[in-house]
């Protein structure tokens, strides 16, 4: 089968005859048509340029030949019932990523409608918000002198250990609620702890 002959799409079971004879690649027709890395023409025919080049990115099979040996004539595309003649190279690869533009839109939606991606102007909100609730418990610390000093005085060492701990541990608790976009929106009900 050489060049000139091949056609620019086939059904799977004849690309998988194409990958077996002319590069030695056993791959079955039901592998072909599940391959969501392989270029489909909106009939289901692999588009057998993009899909070679694919295999050949992958690793499976080489491509000795000239890019120039894979551009086949388009002549051979066979018409699509209910759909135009391709005219030149580009039209069933344009619909193909057309298709693949729209999937990957509603990919994203529903990954946002689900709330596994989120707007960067919501993060970058929550970011702000949380570092200035951080700074404000940060600020406090000065207010605890006073009570390190008397604490100091009263239980020694051990006592204004355990009131750093105390104001360590809030601030960290802080600092979880902060980088949340849940606490972004709420106000700062804390008070002084």
């Amino acid at each position: 089968m050489n060049a000139e002959s091949t056609p620019n799409v086939l059904g799977p079971r004849d690309f998988s005859r194409l990958l077996q004879t002319r590069f030695g690649l056993k791959m079955s027709h039901q592998a072909i048509s599940k391959a969501p890395y392989l270029a489909k023409s909106a009939s289901g025919q692999i588009v057998v340029t993009d899909a070679l080049a694919v295999l050949a990115d992958r690793g499976r099979i080489r491509l000795d030949a000239p890019q120039a040996e894979l551009s086949f004539e388009t002549a051979a595309v066979p018409a699509e019932p209910g759909r135009p003649r391709a005219k030149g190279n580009g039209y069933y690869d344009e619909l193909t990523l057309t298709e693949r533009v729209k999937r990957r839109k509603l990919e994203l939606s529903l990954a946002e409608d689900e709330g596994k991606l989120l707007r960067i102007e919501d993060v970058t909100e929550a970011m702000v918000a949380g570092g200035r609730r951080i700074g404000e418990r940060i600020e406090r610390l000065t207010g605890l002198a006073d009570e390190l000093a008397a604490a100091g005085r009263d239980g020694g060492t051990t006592a204004v250990r355990d009131i750093l701990r105390r104001e360590a541990r809030a601030i960290r608790e802080s600092l979880a609620e902060a980088l949340s976009l849940s606490a972004a929106e709420e106000p700062d009900t804390d008070g002084q702890s």
